[in-house]
């Protein structure tokens, strides 16, 4: 189950199965269903990281009460799209 939340003025963007503890990926929908870049990144020391830039922590999380199971519009693309990012990761920030 993907969460809605709210971080930093911004109210568009979800919790990918993730936690506040674990973490996870923060991600808008349109970035999760094509397989693109996610926004940010939860991670389990409640630092939240972009391009490897510390942009806020756990507490700047507000849960908003939707919950959704966010899928791929294009499973093949998706994978392929996640697998080059990690193959050959962005650089600096956009």
């Amino acid at each position: 189950m993907d969460r809605r939340i709210r971080f930093k003025g911004r109210d568009d963007l979800y919790l990918i199965g993730g936690d506040l503890e674990e973490g996870g990926a923060i991600a808008t929908k349109e970035q999760f269903e094509s397989g693109a870049m996610s926004y940010a990144h939860l991670c389990e020391d409640g630092i939240v990281r972009r391009f490897n830039q510390e942009i806020g922590t756990r507490e700047d999380i507000e849960f908003t009460g939707e919950e959704v199971d966010l899928l791929p519009t294009d499973p093949v693309g998706w994978m392929v799209n996640v697998l080059s990012d990690i193959v050959n990761p962005p650089r600096g920030e956009h």
